[in-house]
């Protein structure tokens, strides 16, 4: 377990570094002080409420600074350090005369575990608010004195004044409040305001508690709407009313709109993130896209695009939740178009207003517009008097566009104009400058190229090369190569396993309308410099190209001599020229690839015979091995003799004693029978002789295998070549049958004559059987054709698991529903047999197949009957662990030993505790692993503590997205064979 943390020291945590953000950017003054009073930590605020840099506090007492402190804050932090209450807040005035301050201080204790390890100090500056409060306190009294006064105060303040009795009901609304808010004094007096927003009433109740406390002015910053619906950002100044007495009986409100100035705060914080972002961008793109997603959301618009002038058009840069399915990034818009950007570039000047006013004065520009829009504004974008772009901006709402919002809207198009200027010259001096550095890398590249290429020994080696240094040299984005057959009708895909395209794998008819194929038959290249190009030429091959991702493609003929052999095609990812350097390298390197494409071909022509015989050998599906004489030293062997003999033997024929060979009574070959030295020494053939390797992981093989002399022009042994084939798993396969047949013969014999002796008695009509006779005959019947039938189901899943086709559903099953049928089917069938069944609650579902489960559990059922007491009984549980369900057959019968516990599984095999107890096959418990194999679970046997025999079996739960909506419905397999039920 590790260990706990230390606790700090006193005062460590007064130095927190979590603190650092809230404590510093608090927007009233805060302090730390030891127990001496001394400063520890400052935030900004007290630093500029106290005039003394943050890093002078350190180390230094408040009074020390400021000297008014001293009367009236230090008795309160010498009473917080005494463990006395310090009291409530402290009022102090710093300075005489109408310069001076009014500060409001706190002090409280710092503890930590009890002990006391500083002090806290909150400071506000309340000067101004004081003052304010005296104000507003001086005017209050000046209104009560006089309503009529304040009547006529109130009506002729050009800022909103109103008044709430404590309920928060209007009771004075002036004629300014009337002009800003739109509603009239008769519709608001004795009402709660209807300016505040629903999600404003917390607050603005908030407000009117506090004042109505005495708390004296207050200033904040909120939202109001007036009556048309627009929301107006505020600033409200509140104060108590009082009456003569001086009780508090309302709420006086001076409300003044601060929307221009938060919008100008807001515009101009806007244009310099705008700017900063296009600060650093390099693309016209990025200039566009960052225009957009920065400026949309701050002018509340819905849709926008940025279009750059390129010659007679104007090519979009970036769009946002465009209408017009023909204006999205990339496409391209004549000057000529009749729309609104087309308009404006042509003009240089702006459309900008709302839907109905445009449609008016545009008819034309807006008709084939496929959105709707409440206004819109659509800027020509001009840098040193130069036109480069234009700029739309769509809003979903009417829109006034209010000198502010038409300036801010330019200034916002000219710092998008400058940007974008400044990007398109970037891009045009990084064009030059890669042009010029491609010219060079294109030689140096052909020449690697052309050095691959004549090194290239095979046709595959050949395709190695254009895919490493052809590709790369002519920048390509995938290369084609084939080459005529024999016929020379047929273009040939070349292909290396390590490069190999199944989309460049197909083969082409010499006239077929493919661009290679036609390369070819002229002998002259074909250039397809754009998508247009390419699509109009050879419209099927262009919908692949264009799937590809490749907007060119350059096919040439490989020509050698007079000899045209194939063809080479290129593919690039943009649009190509085709011209001067780059169609004179891409011909350089066809003469390349033509000429090692010759070379390789003849070089690979002549190695074919020996491949083809080596590979033969090589894949035999029987072993082959090759001996040197005389000594006999293995030098060869395939894949099959190393798989059947993974170490094969090296040494000299007299060590051939310390092989692991033996002849198939057990007894070891020595080095002059081993069939390889005989065929050596004696020049002997030999065949088909049977012996047993046994190799170094401790398995063993028994081989078939036949061995000669291979014998030079003058009849001499020069080597011995030996081939050989596993018979092992034939002759378990022919031992398992053997038993198989004896086992079955024998089993199926005994139901089969107990249903035929009985049913031939049932028959005779000479002898009448008294009724319980007659049931006794038809039991045994019944027994025995269940015996039969089970004998039947394991045997054909028997006959499956030799073959490896086992296989189970994999559906959800609910065992509680399928166990609670089977146990009953099973007490049914066997009336003598107490069964018990024992589910746990809530089992979830399990991954499994209905037919198989209800097999094992009646293979298992079947064998606890058959070897258990006549008076015992077979319990069934079943329980959740982990992520199984282990469902359990406990019987009371002889139980198993340890040795048996893996044995009992295994085909035919019989414990010596049952062997007299009950007839049986060997078969049941062989098929219950098979069977629970298939469905992904497991299987186990072990011996009870009290007696008798677990056999069990586990199924893995379904996971959440494996299960259906209703386990209960989930398909399964089809159940096999049911057995049928004995009546009594």
């Amino acid at each position: 377990m590790p260990s706990r943390p230390s606790s700090p020291a006193p005062g460590d945590h007064l130095d927190a570094p979590f603190l650092d953000a809230p404590f510093l950017d608090a927007p009233m003054g805060l302090a730390l002080l030891d127990a001496d009073a001394r400063y520890v930590r400052v935030n900004r605020a007290l630093a500029e409420i106290d005039g003394t840099p943050v890093a002078d506090h350190p180390g230094r007492r408040p009074w020390d600074l400021v000297e008014d402190l001293d009367q009236a804050l230090r008795p309160a932090c010498e009473r917080a350090l005494a463990g006395e209450d310090p009291g409530t807040d402290l009022d102090i005035r710093i300075g005489t005369g109408p310069v001076s301050r009014r500060w409001r201080c706190r002090v409280r204790a710092v503890r930590d575990g009890g002990a006391l390890v500083g002090l806290t100090l909150a400071v506000d500056d309340v000067t101004n608010a004081i003052r304010s409060r005296e104000a507003l306190e001086e005017a209050a009294d000046a209104a009560r004195e006089t309503s009529q006064a304040l009547a006529a105060l109130v009506d002729a303040s050009p800022i909103p004044i109103i008044a709430y009795d404590l309920d928060g009901r209007v009771t004075q609304w002036s004629a300014a409040a009337e002009r800003t808010f739109g509603w009239t004094a008769d519709e608001v007096l004795g009402a709660p305001p209807p300016t505040v927003l629903e999600g404003r009433r917390d607050e603005y109740m908030a407000q009117l508690r506090a004042t109505a406390q005495g708390h004296g002015l207050r200033r904040y910053e909120t939202e109001r709407c007036t009556r048309d619906g627009r929301v107006l950002d505020t600033l409200i100044s509140t104060a108590p009313l009082r009456d003569a007495s001086g009780a508090v009986r309302g709420t006086l409100a001076l409300v003044e709109d601060d929307t221009s100035r938060r919008r100008a705060e807001r515009r101009s914080q806007h244009l310099r993130a705008l700017a900063a972002a296009l600060a650093a961008t390099l693309e016209p793109e990025e200039v566009a896209q960052t225009v957009l997603r920065l400026g949309l959301p701050a002018l509340d618009a819905s849709r926008g695009i940025v279009a750059s002038l390129e010659g007679e058009s104007l090519r979009v840069l970036a769009s946002v939740a465009a209408g017009d399915e023909g204006l999205r990034a990339g496409s391209v818009l004549s000057l000529d178009a009749g729309r609104p950007l087309a308009w404006v570039a042509r003009n240089a000047r702006p459309i900008m207003g709302d839907e109905e006013a445009l449609r008016r004065e545009y008819p034309d520009l807006l008709r084939d517009l496929a959105f709707d829009f409440g206004a819109l504004a659509v800027l020509p974008l001009s840098a040193d008097d130069r036109l480069v772009g234009v700029i739309g901006i769509a809003f979903a709402g009417p829109r006034a566009f209010a000198p502010g919002d038409r300036q801010y809207l330019d200034t916002v198009a000219g710092t998008c104009a400058q940007a974008l200027d400044r990007a398109r010259l970037y891009a045009s001096e990084r064009d030059a400058h890669a042009s010029a550095e491609r010219e060079s890398l294109i030689a140096t590249a052909l020449a690697r190229a052309a050095a691959a290429l004549s090194a290239a020994a095979r046709p595959s080696d050949v395709v190695r090369a254009i895919h490493e240094h052809v590709l790369p040299a002519a920048g390509a984005l995938f290369a084609t190569l084939r080459v005529l057959d024999e016929s020379g009708t047929v273009l040939v895909a070349l292909t290396d396993p390590e490069f190999s395209d199944p989309d460049q794998l197909a083969s082409y008819p010499l006239d077929s309308d493919a661009p290679i194929a036609e390369a070819v038959r002229s002998g002259t290249p074909v250039l397809l410099r754009n998508p247009a190009e390419r699509d109009a030429r050879f419209p099927e091959h262009g919908r692949r190209l264009a799937q590809r991702g490749a907007g060119a493609l350059a096919a040439v003929p490989l020509t050698v001599g007079d000899r045209r052999i194939g063809g080479l095609a290129l593919a690039f990812e943009q649009s190509r020229p085709f011209d001067g350097i780059e169609l004179q390298s891409i011909q350089v390197l066809a003469d390349t690839c033509a000429q090692a494409l010759d070379r390789a071909r003849l070089y690979e022509a002549a190695r074919t015979a020996e491949r083809t015989l080596a590979e033969v050998v090589r894949q035999m599906p029987i072993g082959v091995i090759l001996a040197e004489a005389p000594s006999g030293r293995i030098v060869f062997g395939n894949a099959e003799a190393q798989r059947i003999w993974p170490v094969l033997p090296t040494t000299a024929l007299d060590e051939t004693a310390s092989w692991s060979v033996f002849h198939l009574d057990g007894r070891r070959y020595t080095p002059d029978e081993w069939p390889m030295a005989r065929a050596l020494l004696h020049g002997e053939t030999v065949v088909d002789e049977e012996l047993e390797i046994r190799r170094p992981d401790g398995s063993r093989a028994i081989i078939s295998l036949n061995a000669g002399p291979v014998r030079d022009e003058m009849g001499g042994i020069r080597a011995g070549v030996a081939t050989f084939t596993d018979v092992g798993e034939r002759k378990r396969a022919e031992a398992i049958r053997d038993a198989f047949n004896g086992v079955i013969g024998h089993e199926l014999r005994t139901p089969v004559t107990s249903i035929y002796g009985g049913a031939q008695l049932l028959l005779r009509p000479e002898r009448r059987l008294d009724a319980a006779t007659r049931n006794a005959v038809l039991e045994d019947i019944a027994v025995e054709a269940e015996r039969l039938n089970r004998l039947v189901e394991n045997t054909l899943v028997l006959a499956r698991a030799e073959r490896g086709t086992v296989v189970g559903g994999r559906e959800p099953l609910l065992l509680q529903h399928l166990l609670a049928r089977i146990v009953a089917s099973e007490r049914a069938a066997r009336p003598d047999v107490r069964m018990e069944l024992a589910v746990a609650p809530r089992l979830p579902a399990v991954v499994g197949d209905e037919g198989y489960v209800e097999q094992i559990v009646r293979n298992l059922l079947s064998n606890a009957a058959k070897y258990g007491p006549s008076d015992g009984v077979v319990t069934v549980t079943a329980e959740q662990s982990g992520d199984e369900v282990l469902v359990r057959v406990l019987d009371q019968g002889p139980g198993i030993g340890d040795e048996d516990v893996e044995a009992l599984f295994a085909l035919f095999y019989r414990s010596p505790r049952t062997v007299g107890v009950a007839s049986g096959a060997g078969i049941g418990l062989f098929v219950v692993r098979h069977l629970a194999q298939a469905m992904g679970g497991r299987t186990w046997a072990s011996q009870r503590p009290e007696g008798g025999a677990e056999f069990g079996f586990a199924l893995r739960v379904v996971e959440e997205d494996e299960a259906p909506a209703d386990p209960a419905r989930a398909p399964s397999a089809p159940p096999g064979l049911r057995p049928p039920r004995r009546r009594r």
